[in-house]
């Protein structure tokens, strides 16, 4: 015989959060909650940070001594303290990724072509903050990069101290640029310049493939120094927010069409019959959320099944995720 659960039946406990920050196939917004990741509900998709200080050693070749000391403070902000005792060549990013642990679900900000930031340079000193983006659509394989717009001009720069920039990167022309190519390199990439000249060309970045974003802190670089950016010994500078695409927290995509859940209530066996639009996880989840049974679809018709004879009535919920996204629906069993 079943038990019956006794929850006082809080079924007006049980609510979806609508979180600030999230990450999904259509968007993503970072608003820096007490979480160290934001994922996708949907798929193992989540912004994931890195770089000098974060998952990699300031004693690394590619830091440059730099250092970067990233502090949640609870209130939506995220400070950032940059060290980089070496002046010249400290160019030293640090950022995070949004993909999933496969490298193959990217998100796609094609319903904006934007990535809007704001933040705030809360030292006594002038600092320079620059944004590098990059798209892949072969899981990371290849990087295609944004690093300016498309007459050349870097995305970020200058930011004085106690002042506060709040952009917004169309990408859809975004361009990459570089000091470094001669004029014959330059043409060879179907650039302009050159040489002693910036090279600005199109690198193939793809708003629909977003894979990840770097930020450079760095010292104010001036004519005086001959353009060597200043050592930084502890700067910092406040983030607000870095989103991008669509902002409902939901993908625009299907996740499962002409979803069926019967009989409702059940007693010995629950079917959960939908048109999966890709990978898909089924979970039968009680009230506190404790996965009671799982299975795994693959894209197209799909008609699970779960055994409920042994399981003890209530009210659950059946969650259907891929990477488009997840939906919800309760049943009750008897």
């Amino acid at each position: 015989m079943k038990k019956t659960l006794l929850s006082s039946i809080a079924i007006a406990a049980f609510s979806v959060a609508n979180a600030q920050s999230f990450v999904n196939a259509t968007g993503f917004n970072e608003e820096f909650s007490s979480a160290d990741k934001t994922e996708d509900a949907g798929s193992d998709r989540e912004i994931f940070w890195y770089g000098c200080g974060i998952t990699a050693q300031p004693t690394d070749a590619d830091c440059n001594s730099a250092d970067y000391d990233l502090t949640r403070s609870g209130n939506g902000k995220l400070s950032v303290a940059t060290t980089k005792p070496v002046a010249a060549g400290n160019w030293a990013p640090m950022g995070f990724s949004l993909v999933n642990a496969g490298k193959d679900q990217t998100v796609d900000i094609s319903s904006n072509n934007t990535v809007s930031v704001s933040y705030t340079n809360t030292s006594s000193s002038t600092v320079e903050v620059y944004w590098l983006f990059a798209s892949s659509s072969d899981n990371g394989t290849t990087l295609k990069l944004s690093s300016a717009d498309g007459t050349g001009a870097s995305w970020g720069g200058v930011v004085a101290a106690g002042a506060t920039k709040t952009l917004d990167f169309d990408l859809s022309s975004g361009t990459r640029t570089s000091w470094e190519l001669d004029e014959a390199g330059c043409a060879a990439k179907g650039g302009v310049g050159g040489g002693a000249a910036k090279c600005i060309w199109d690198d193939g970045f793809d708003v629909k493939n977003l894979y990840s974003i770097d930020i450079t802190i760095t010292g104010e670089a001036t004519a005086a120094s001959s353009w060597a950016p200043a050592a930084l010994s502890g700067e910092t500078v406040e983030f607000d927010y870095i989103k991008g695409g669509t902002q409902d927290n939901s993908s625009n995509e299907v996740v499962a069409s002409a979803l069926n859940v019967y009989p409702n209530p059940a007693s010995d066996v629950l079917n959960v019959k939908f048109d999966a639009t890709a990978a898909t996880t089924v979970e039968l989840t009680d009230l506190t959320g404790k996965v009671v049974a799982t299975q795994q679809a693959q894209a197209g018709a799909v008609n699970a099944t779960f055994a409920t004879a042994t399981v003890n009535a209530g009210v659950y919920f059946v969650n259907v995720k891929n990477a488009n996204g997840s939906t919800t629906q309760k049943v009750v069993i008897k």
